[in-house]
């Protein structure tokens, strides 16, 4: 049985999630923040839950900052695409230079999936992690057994469609929301980046250029 915990974090108004497979014991990370960590590792220490890998959508700092604090504390496999590398490594492009001086830096991912759509088997769950540019370079979409998705900054129910980041390209964003709404059915449970989660019918009305 797999449960999704997500956790707020209001400094950024962003996500972070816990899939946990209950029967392994064992979760997956998306979108770790630095605020989040002490309620990851609390949670994995009261119900004796291993960290099996973490995933970022995208590599904005608001979504990879507490990977290196998990690093220190536990033992996983960090899973990203080569795009993302450079955002690991340079302030500057995960922005976080630019945010209170932050200045994250981040190791670089041990798995690097360049795949169009890389598939993973974790325990008895199929996952797909699907690339989705245009809100960054690297963004991706990760979906669990076909029935929900994480779309970290992709498609977001409160917000329009973002990439007025220097690196952002509106064009590849309305390709990579057009791609999901053709691949998954629109009762897909969608887990976004910042916001609520809702399904991914109830939204196809937002998005003009679907029509």
């Amino acid at each position: 049985m797999i449960d999704v915990i997500s956790i707020f974090t209001p400094e950024y108004k962003s996500k972070t999630y816990m899939v946990v497979d209950k029967d392994s014991k064992s979760t997956i990370i998306i979108d770790p923040t630095i605020f989040s960590v002490t309620e990851i590792s609390n949670f994995l220490l009261n119900n004796n839950i291993s960290l099996d890998y973490v995933i970022p959508t995208h590599g904005h700092f608001d979504h990879i900052e507490g990977i290196s604090k998990l690093q220190e504390l536990y033992g996983f496999d960090v899973l990203a695409n080569s795009e993302c590398c450079e955002a690991f490594l340079n302030p500057k492009k995960n922005y976080s230079a630019f945010f209170q001086n932050k200045n994250v830096r981040i190791s670089l991912p041990n798995i690097i999936i360049d795949e169009d759509i890389y598939n993973l088997k974790w325990n008895n769950t199929e996952i797909q992690i699907i690339k989705t540019p245009g809100h960054s370079p690297c963004s991706v979409c990760i979906v669990f057994n076909n029935l929900f998705l994480f779309s970290g900054d992709t498609i977001l129910q409160e917000y329009s469609p973002f990439s007025k980041f220097p690196d952002g390209d509106a064009e590849l964003l309305k390709t990579s929301i057009k791609r999901v709404f053709s691949i998954f059915p629109p009762s897909t449970l969608v887990y976004p980046g910042h916001g609520v989660e809702f399904h991914l019918g109830l939204i196809n009305l937002k998005f003009k250029f679907l029509k």
